[in-house]
């Protein structure tokens, strides 16, 4: 009889042994596979179609929508976008941009997302068209313009969360026509930089260098190179041009 006390005494402390071995066991996998998924959730993110849903259900964009080819990001790695086209609610295309990038990583975003950095965009094209004293751009932007401004106008929007950073544009191009006319003008932006406003500006610093020409062949006259920088004045609302 004290031996069978025996055993079943040695027998239940393997059993109760085993036990916290077994959620050790289980502990650890968990914490790799949370490891694993933290890891592999930029990926994730970045996924085409979980991105273009999210970017056109979540973004305040409507009623434009974008579609995009592929996308890479990282906690620490840059966000980078090929591919990038702009459409509005009539199927037509606003623009389109070769490729974006930003020097920062989704850490830097989640936690400071006012600061934009600066962000490098190569190959934008879009078509404007001037008629009844406005263009599509601005009746393609007007839903989104409004809303912008309706915060400002209310006070909801918060001065501290004003944009910082710098964007970047190379290699673009910009189509300018009017209805019912024949002449069509192509501005190539080789190069250009434009500053995010900061305190009481209304504009920040901008720097460009475009080629300017007649795309139709209804104009003589060859093709002009322009290279200025559009300021504004220190304690006031006016522009300084400088070509």
């Amino acid at each position: 009889m004290a031996r069978d006390n025996q055993e079943h005494g040695y027998s239940s402390s393997r059993q109760s042994g085993r036990k916290p071995r077994r959620w050790y066991r289980w502990g650890a996998l968990l914490f790799i596979g949370l490891l694993l998924l933290i890891g592999f959730l930029p990926r994730l993110l970045t996924q085409r179609s979980i991105l273009v849903g999210a970017a056109n259900r979540f973004g305040g964009l409507a009623p434009l929508t974008i579609d995009l080819t592929s996308a890479s990001a990282g906690w620490w790695a840059p966000v980078s976008i090929t591919g990038l086209t702009v459409t509005d609610d009539t199927g037509n295309v606003v623009a389109r941009v070769a490729s974006l990038k930003t020097e920062k990583g989704l850490l830097d975003w989640i936690f400071n997302s006012q600061d934009l950095g600066i962000i490098a965009i190569d190959g934008a094209e879009s078509i404007v068209v001037a008629k009844d004293g406005t263009t599509n751009l601005e009746m393609a932007l007007e839903p989104i313009l409004s809303a912008v401004s309706s915060e400002e106008t209310s006070g909801s929007s918060d001065p501290s969360a004003a944009l910082t950073g710098t964007i970047s544009v190379t290699n673009s191009k910009l189509m300018l026509m009017e209805a019912g006319r024949p002449e069509q003008w192509l501005i190539e932006l080789e190069e250009a930089t434009v500053e995010m406003p900061s305190g009481d500006q209304l504009l920040g610093p901008i720097a460009f260098q475009a080629r300017v020409g007649d795309a139709s062949g209804t104009v003589s006259g060859g093709i002009g190179t322009i290279a200025a920088e559009i300021a504004q004045v220190s304690d006031s609302q006016a522009l300084r041009l400088r070509a």
